[in-house]
């Protein structure tokens, strides 16, 4: 039999009507393969929402191709850096849920120091579920007093809200998890933890903090302002937002006093009057202690300037003391730029994020 004629003998099989049923019941089998495929792919992201952070990093950029999210995502992003970097904590309001007063205040002083957040890139990563992600941005910090710019990185944890639109998640924001005013999700910072033990997001940690040393080197206006202006600076907002805090605080306990009966504010001028030998003899220990303050110091491994890689966590905070409030966190595996040490057992520290502050000595070591 010629080829041309066992070819006719196939067709004429197929196109057979009484095989139609099989080729329909053999197309519904291989569409219910292919969705519960899909399903399974995503039932298993559901059911394990920390595989995100074990997802390779997606570049998210704004181009033609792009998704209607990617741009989204770009797009809030970049204006979060734009509104920093003025100040501008009302805008910031409408991009980043909740922003609490102390942040208000704390961005309203940076951004007296930066001009511009230039070269931003994105990158992302799933979050608990479809709706949600895990973002890094990099970026090189225009600072109003240094010609060169400060790579810096940093992190958002990124919803999308009942009208579908995306916004950053603060809670989880670097300020947020230094000072613990808002309330955070535990399987959410679990995430967040397992994300930033991972290869790829270490890798580009390390790789901007490369190039935070080299800019550093370079300018020496930079570091100074790094290194030592800025620091001091953030430790004289935090003393003076605290100093005001503590002022309303006792302008309202004031208020609260002066409903007090007579009989009530004769007994607190008598309890007064007792406590004054106490309060002079404390005013003269902290005087003492003024006086003598901490003294600068030399401490093996940590050298001035240089830089260490972290063996843990650590706070960093506002001033040398364990009530001070915490401005920064040093992750594990990060390095840590070193500033002065003291001999009553801290070291000014400055993270790559650029948070700036006092670490005990020997959590460095």
């Amino acid at each position: 039999m010629s080829f041309k004629e066992k070819a006719g003998n196939f067709l004429s099989k197929v196109a057979d009507p009484k095989k139609y049923r099989y080729y329909l019941a053999a197309l519904v089998l291989i569409g219910m393969v292919l969705i519960l495929v899909r399903c399974t792919d995503t039932t298993a992201q559901d059911e394990n929402p920390m595989a995100g952070a074990y997802q390779s990093y997606k570049q998210v950029e704004n181009k033609k191709d792009s998704s209607s999210q990617e741009k989204a995502l770009n797009k809030l992003i970049n204006n979060y850096f734009k509104f920093y970097s003025k100040g501008d904590v009302d805008s910031l309001s409408k991009l980043a849920k909740p922003i609490s007063d102390k942040e208000k205040s704390y961005i309203k002083f940076f951004s007296q120091y930066v001009e511009s957040y230039e070269n931003i890139d994105i990158y992302s990563k799933r979050g608990l579920d479809d709706k949600s992600y895990l973002v890094s941005a990099t970026m090189e910090i225009k600072f109003k007093d240094a010609e060169t710019p400060a790579p810096g990185m940093e992190f958002f944890y990124v919803m999308t809200d009942d009208n579908g639109s995306l916004y950053i998640a603060n809670q989880y924001s670097t300020f947020n998890t230094n000072n613990q005013e808002e309330e955070m999700d535990s399987k959410v910072t679990a995430l967040i933890a397992a994300f930033e033990q991972q290869d790829d997001v270490a890798k580009l940690q390390t790789k901007v903090q490369q190039k935070f040393n080299e800019a550093l080197l370079k300018d020496e206006d930079l570091n100074t302002l790094l290194n030592t202006t800025l620091p001091d600076a953030t430790t004289s907002w935090a003393t003076d937002y605290a100093k005001n805090a503590g002022t309303q605080s006792a302008d309202a306990s004031d208020q609260s006093d002066d409903s007090k009966s007579d009989d009530s504010k004769s007994d607190d001028k008598k309890d007064s009057s007792d406590t004054d030998s106490s309060t002079d003899t404390n005013t003269t220990d902290q005087q003492a202690a003024a006086q003598t303050g901490p003294q600068e110091i030399t401490v093996d491994g940590l050298t001035e300037g240089g830089t260490i890689t972290l063996t843990q966590t650590v706070r960093v905070r506002s001033d040398m003391n364990d009530q001070a409030s915490i401005v920064g966190l040093g992750y594990v595996s990060e390095p840590l730029t070193i500033g002065k040490s003291y001999n009553n057992g801290w070291t000014q520290v400055t993270t790559y994020s650029g948070a700036s502050g006092y670490v005990k000595t020997e959590l460095l070591h």
